[in-house]
């Protein structure tokens, strides 16, 4: 279900309202682009929200993609440090939405090569992100480029895990 513009490229989706998954930047960007809508999705602690963020709470995983996915056009990942491997990154292209995510950690592994990445000297910089993310609501030619890439991202890995789930599968009946 690759459709590039299923939902308008303005709704960004995001997951995570807690510290360490960038809040403070979400409350940031949010206040600074007005004329973008947020949805978040997962744990919070943000206790106020700009009126352009609308908080979805906990989804189930089997309701991610009518509930979350299929309601957003771009998705915007701000954990800076600590995270291991994005999971919403490859979804997303998965389901056709352009991302931008930090260069760090496990994310650069999740986007891919050819992601929209922010890289580290400018993870600080709030006018960097905003510059970046309303380049990717507005540029139609880098969306078309980031929907491509992406969905070719998504392609890869999934056929990565079906060789190593084959290959465990040998492993097993040897055993």
């Amino acid at each position: 279900n690759r459709n590039s513009f299923a939902a308008p490229a303005s709704i960004i989706g995001t997951t995570a309202g807690v510290p360490h998954k960038g809040n403070e930047l979400l409350l940031k960007l949010a206040r600074t682009t007005e004329q973008l809508k947020f949805l978040l999705v997962g744990p919070s602690n943000i206790r106020e929200y700009p009126q352009n963020i609308k908080y979805l709470g906990y989804i189930p995983e089997q309701r991610m993609f009518s509930d979350f996915y299929s309601k957003i056009g771009t998705y915007i990942s701000l954990s800076t440090y600590g995270e291991a491997y994005g999971m919403t990154i490859v979804e997303a292209h998965a389901f056709g939405i352009p991302t931008l995510l930090p260069r760090s950690d496990g994310l650069s592994e999740s986007g891919g090569s050819q992601a929209n990445f922010i890289e580290k000297e400018n993870f600080r910089d709030l006018n960097h992100w905003r510059r970046r993310l309303l380049e990717l609501t507005e540029n139609i030619s880098l969306r078309e480029y980031s929907i491509d890439k992406g969905y070719e991202n998504f392609k890869s890995k999934s056929l990565y895990s079906k060789k190593i789930s084959q290959s465990i599968e040998k492993l097993l009946v040897k055993i």
